[in-house]
């Protein structure tokens, strides 16, 4: 999650939510908080940003309550915003992700994160059908609150990623002149094996709210 005084950014995983994180810590008016579980003594600011300790892929219920620390609302927003992405290739991407030797040492130190390594252990069909997800509790907390869609709310297409969240921003940027990065840039998708009718099936219930709102 990032936010300024103006924008925020809702972050559901593997959907080039690095790379938009980077560029709006970039181009933000200051004072601009990014919000990660991962930030240590070493970690280097990009740009603007203030680096606080939370969840990264926060939904709106986690936003709402750290809003209230810095005495700000959702509808204090001119712009909040977040990236969705085909459910088949954000799930190849998280699977690819949970296979880094990184992730996985991180993973190993809790029951959930087991249970993912488990699944990804196996192969991307299986993995499709199991119950793991990236994202915490349910998908349209990411997009509403309290069964409600903000008025301030902007869906961008992962696939549209650069165009549409630089347009987006420019209204709310002070450096304009800054290229947006690309940041875990998956790489060569060959190799991802066709899935069955039952794994897609499943990967549709998983990613429903996705489907019924006609993203994809």
């Amino acid at each position: 999650m990032i936010f300024n005084n103006e924008v925020l950014f809702i972050h559901l995983g593997k959907t080039g939510g690095m790379s938009v994180a980077s560029y709006l810590c970039q181009v933000l008016a200051p004072p601009v908080i990014s919000v990660s579980p991962f930030f240590n003594d070493k970690t280097k600011p990009e740009g603007f940003e203030i680096l606080v300790k939370g969840k990264r892929h926060g939904n709106f219920i986690h936003a709402k309550e750290t809003l209230l620390k810095y005495g700000m609302k959702l509808e204090d927003f001119k712009l909040i915003f977040i990236v969705v992405r085909n459910p088949e290739d954000l799930e190849f991407s998280y699977y690819k992700h949970l296979k880094k030797p990184s992730v996985i040492k991180r993973k190993s130190k809790s029951k959930n994160g087991k249970k993912a390594l488990f699944f990804a252990e196996k192969s991307f069909n299986d993995f499709a059908l199991s119950p793991i997800t990236h994202f915490d509790g349910e998908l349209k907390d990411y997009f509403e609150i309290e069964g409600e869609k903000l008025a301030n709310f902007k869906v961008i297409k992962f696939e549209n990623l650069v165009e549409e969240v630089v347009t987006a921003i420019k209204p709310f940027s002070i450096k304009p002149e800054v290229e947006f990065p690309h940041k875990n840039k998956s790489k060569d998708e060959s190799e991802k094996e066709e899935l069955l009718p039952n794994s897609i099936e499943n990967l549709k219930q998983k990613f429903s709210y996705f489907y019924e709102k006609g993203f994809y």
